[in-house]
């Protein structure tokens, strides 16, 4: 009778060990799957500020180079004008030269 109680208590002591050991196994999963889901959480959040942060820098990129392109339209316009005005001021020192060459080649021929 000793050994069977012997028995019953030590079978009873490794019931209640393998109960706190699958206790503890549980815990340590729910555990796990609490920090994987908090992972997952962290990984979309940084996901949508990353595009959210790409959106913006993509907004940036976009509006320099229409800033830039109006720039240089402004710029191209701006030397066509002057180019414009050099041509119309040379056209008439030519104008004004020929007349006088024909002037002096009139005088010459009399």
């Amino acid at each position: 009778m000793q050994h069977r109680n012997r028995y019953d208590s030590l079978n009873e002591n490794k019931r209640d060990k393998e109960n706190a050991f699958e206790e503890r196994i549980k815990n340590l999963a729910e555990d796990n799957q609490r920090e994987l889901e908090d992972n997952r959480n962290q990984y979309s959040q940084k996901m949508l500020e990353d595009a959210a942060k790409f959106q913006e820098l993509q907004a940036k990129k976009e509006e320099e180079a229409r800033n830039f392109e109006e720039t240089i339209a402004d710029v191209i316009e701006s030397h066509n004008v002057n180019v414009g005005q050099i041509m119309d001021k040379h056209r008439s020192l030519m104008e004004g030269q020929i007349a006088q060459t024909e002037q002096l080649k009139k005088e010459i021929e009399r």
